[in-house]
């Protein structure tokens, strides 16, 4: 199927976020955001250096109980970060190599396993929510709740501290905001039309709609996909 061609999406940077399994195995888990400038300009090659660098500063405290490494396995460890300027076609990219090993020496649960958390714009609408997704669970996540569901402390910390992001992005340089971005939506009774750039609609709530475990089949032993 031959790829489609290259999307302007104004002042908009992705960013990718990589774990991998603390022991070496090829599994790469993987959770994609956007962050789009106030003044819709391209990122330049220190901007994009620069988100990567604060993100990360970001995500080694998040709200300030490190809920995120906290309850991350330690059997997965962050390998990095890589924006990429979606401006312009071949707008500068930038990896950032990191090693953070999760901080819960818990039993992992399988890999099967994860939670996702939806990104809520104020909007109604799949083209203005997105999701993200917790890899690396244990049985702490789950607590006395398990093992079908999370410990609704435990839940609502972790969604917490990705809630504290959207306050944190809007004070970095240069100035941005975190968005969902929607490539594609539905004109009349077309689904999927390609839009002519891309929209940005800012983030403003990360919550979860139960705190029922979700199964990933692509994430599952041996079914060798990314998330």
């Amino acid at each position: 199927m031959p790829s489609e061609p290259f999307q302007v999406c104004p002042g908009t940077a992705m960013f990718t976020v990589s774990y991998v399994p603390t022991a070496g195995a090829s599994d790469v888990l993987e959770n994609v955001l956007h962050f789009q400038k106030n003044d819709l300009s391209d990122w330049g090659p220190s901007e994009i250096s620069a988100l990567t660098t604060q993100f990360d500063a970001w995500r080694g405290t998040s709200d300030g109980t490190n809920a995120l490494l906290t309850n991350h396995t330690s059997a997965h460890t962050l390998v990095g970060y890589t924006a990429r300027d979606l401006s312009v076609d071949g707008g500068p990219e930038y990896t950032n190599a990191v090693s953070h090993a999760g901080l819960d020496a818990g039993a992992p649960l399988s890999s099967g396993l994860s939670k996702a958390l939806t990104l809520r714009t104020g909007l109604s609408g799949k083209s203005f929510r997105g999701r993200i997704f917790l890899s690396g669970l244990t049985a702490t996540l789950t607590g006395t709740y398990g093992p079908d569901a999370c410990d609704p402390a435990v839940l609502g910390a972790i969604a917490a501290a990705w809630n504290n992001l959207i306050t944190v992005a809007a004070g970095w340089t240069p100035a941005c905001k975190w968005t969902v971005l929607s490539r594609k939506h539905k004109v009349g009774s077309i689904p999927n039309v390609t839009r002519d750039t891309g929209l940005n609609t800012p983030v403003t709530a990360v919550s979860y709609s139960s705190t029922v475990i979700d199964f990933q089949r692509r994430r599952a032993p041996l079914h060798g996909r990314r998330n």
